[in-house]
């Protein structure tokens, strides 16, 4: 048994911390440049091996920007033609609702992705706007 993890920890005023073990990259949307990008990490889920060693790092955010924590569980929706939602499909979908309040984009992530199709598997979404 293991788990995936996404851990963000503020720093302080315009930095951020974060670790990934196994989980899906953070999208991270600049106000600024208006562009996406995955905050990455290739380290092994917690638990899997008990001599794993995990590390995190640091980012720059600015009033505006937001960072997107999503489960597979969106990533892996599959259509009629077992073809997946996918990065792509999502980051376009967070590029195009990024300026929205939190509630909002949270359900058109979910209304679109339930109309992409079925879910097999947990979806769980963290949205954070830096103030």
């Amino acid at each position: 048994m293991y788990v995936t993890l996404a851990c963000l920890r503020y720093v302080d005023s315009g930095n951020l911390e974060y670790s990934l073990a196994g989980h899906p990259p953070i999208l991270h949307y600049h106000r600024s440049t208006q562009g996406v990008v995955q905050l990455k990490m290739e380290q092994l889920p917690i638990a899997l091996f008990g001599t794993a060693k995990y590390q995190s790092t640091r980012i720059a955010i600015e009033p505006g920007d937001l960072l997107v924590v999503v489960s597979d569980g969106f990533l892996e929706v599959a259509s009629r033609g077992s073809e997946d939602f996918g990065w792509e499909r999502f980051e376009r979908l967070v590029l195009l609702n990024a300026k929205e309040p939190l509630p909002r984009i949270a359900k058109r992530l979910i209304e679109e992705t339930t109309r992409f199709g079925r879910q097999e598997d947990d979806q769980t979404i963290l949205l954070i706007r830096a103030v």
